[in-house]
């Protein structure tokens, strides 16, 4: 717990900075975690925890813009109640690309999803998402103000995950994080996992 506490002091002060005010958070939800470990594996409830990052190649596509496709990156944390149930939430932000003149970058995107797990052997586990996003993407075309698109509502996806010794796993996923009218935002990443 004083290790966890130690990290969080260390952080710079966030000064409206977003990326900074991101990352910040997420390491303090890590440490939360990182805390919370000793009793969940005194507890019959809580199977294990899990903290992972990785690249994210994402697509997005609008009314009148074609599709823009760019890398960024993905933070993930979850909890697996049991062997086939858990939650998960992802924090993913980065990656811009340009498409017909018109400068398109990701924000933010934030998620919270069940987790239905399907381990058919133990290093092998298949798994689904479902739960709600919230989007946000910048758009600059030349000429006209930035302006920031955003969308919130059901994400699906699937994917798969490898189990190594010491813990750790290596995940890869597709997800579908928006479907609306002139919003659709969908991402593939694979994500390197610490589960404790």
């Amino acid at each position: 717990m004083q290790q966890c506490r130690s990290v969080v002091n260390r952080l710079p002060a966030a000064h409206g900075d977003a990326f900074v005010v991101r990352f910040r958070y997420a390491v303090i939800a890590g440490a939360l975690a990182c805390s919370a470990a000793p009793a969940a594996e005194a507890s019959s409830i809580l199977d294990e925890w899990y903290v992972g990052i990785g690249p994210m190649h994402w697509g997005y596509e609008e009314r009148d813009l074609p599709r823009a496709t760019a890398w960024g990156g993905r933070l993930t944390g979850g909890v697996l109640f049991t062997r086939y149930l858990g939650l998960e939430a992802h924090f993913a932000m980065g990656g811009q690309t340009t498409v017909n003149q018109v400068n398109v970058e990701l924000d933010s995107v934030d998620s919270l999803l069940a987790r239905l797990n399907a381990p058919v052997a133990s290093w092998m586990h298949f798994y689904g998402l479902v739960g709600f996003s919230q989007t946000q993407v910048v758009v600059d075309a030349e000429g006209v103000d930035a302006s920031t698109e955003n969308a919130s509502g059901l994400s699906l996806g699937a994917g798969i995950e490898f189990r190594m010794p010491g813990g750790f796993a290596l995940a890869v996923d597709g997800i579908r994080y928006q479907d609306e009218p002139g919003f659709t935002y969908q991402a593939a990443t694979a994500t390197l996992k610490w589960r404790f």
